[in-house]
């Protein structure tokens, strides 16, 4: 028969085996709150993503509103586009408004609802995180604003030298040629990793050099700025790049956040990024507004452009 055998141990390895048991468990729930701990903090800021990065202190509440600002844009001007010249524009002068007048606003129209149609997608994507195609669309986004920026100058360029066709065409391939380089520019590299500030000094130069020779040379050869006032709206644009500006300080320094909320994470309408769309998206159309001007302008002097009338 086997015999029944029983092993007794000592209250000391009770003790030990216990105190180990309970060591092991504590362990473990060290490990554990560490691990908790761990996924609260999340990742480090030197292990996160590129598009992470360059984004981190922007809430997706501030990136709706940017967005709404870009669509309600693209509807206004889509609109603008579709009924502007013909319910507006043609019956304002309908003997002397010419076909240039007529590709002249759609062209610029065409441009705006690109430009906002393009920063709405890119500021919705921004706001999904869908990092994939975040790079492209933010090239596409700085696309867009050289087109803008070449569109509204060419479309000045004709109220100002309706009459000298020769200066018109000379501008607007030098226009072209600015464009293609500030293309390549935003196509590489360099300018999508840049800081803000370098950012804003590209965007500067470009608009610097777009407008001042064609200025230049209109008030040489219309003997100062006195004579521009019968063609275009200087004080209008005067206000125009004085709201460029404005919108570039922002866009840099961040403010207001900057200097009042600096301890705060919550973001709205008072939000940098905000204010600076809301600021560039009025300007488009706000220069759309000195375009009508200028028209009125052109059309209300004595001296008209013989071109292709829609009456005669």
């Amino acid at each position: 028969m086997a015999s029944l055998t029983t092993v007794e141990q000592s209250p000391v390895k009770c003790k030990a085996n216990t105190e180990k048991s309970s060591n092991g468990t504590d362990e473990s729930k060290s490990n554990a709150d560490a691990g908790t701990k761990e996924i609260k903090k999340g990742f480090p800021f030197h292990d996160l993503a590129k598009w992470q990065k360059q984004y981190r202190n922007k809430s997706s509440r501030t990136e709706s509103l940017v967005a709404l600002i870009y669509l309600l844009g693209s509807v206004a001007s889509f609109c603008l586009l579709i009924f502007f010249t013909d319910f507006y524009l043609i019956p304002l002068f309908p003997t002397t408004t010419t076909m240039t007048d007529y590709i002249v606003f759609n062209f610029y129209l065409l441009n705006v609802f690109v430009f906002c149609m393009v920063h709405f997608i890119y500021h919705f994507i921004k706001n999904i995180s869908l990092q994939q195609q975040l790079e492209h669309w933010q090239r596409f986004s700085y696309l867009a604003n050289i087109n803008l920026l070449l569109s509204s100058q060419i479309t000045i360029l004709y109220y100002l030298f309706y009459d000298y066709v020769f200066f018109f065409k000379i501008f607007t391939l030098l226009m072209i040629f600015i464009g293609l380089v500030a293309y390549f520019f935003i196509l590489t590299d360099k300018l999508i990793s840049s800081k803000r500030f370098n950012k804003t000094v590209f965007f500067i130069s470009v608009s610097v050099v777009c407008c001042s020779l064609p200025l230049l040379t209109a008030i040489i050869t219309f003997d100062g700025l006195e004579n521009l006032k019968d063609r275009i709206k200087l004080k209008a644009i005067t206000w125009e790049l004085v709201a460029l500006v404005t919108a570039s300080v922002i866009y840099v320094t961040r403010f207001p956040e900057s200097l009042f909320r600096r301890n705060k994470k919550e973001e709205g309408w008072n939000h940098s990024e905000y204010l600076f769309h809301l600021v560039i998206s009025g300007t488009a159309f706000y220069h759309f507004f000195i375009l009508i001007q200028s028209y009125i302008l052109m059309h209300s002097s004595l001296n008209q452009p013989e071109l292709i009338n829609f009456k005669s």
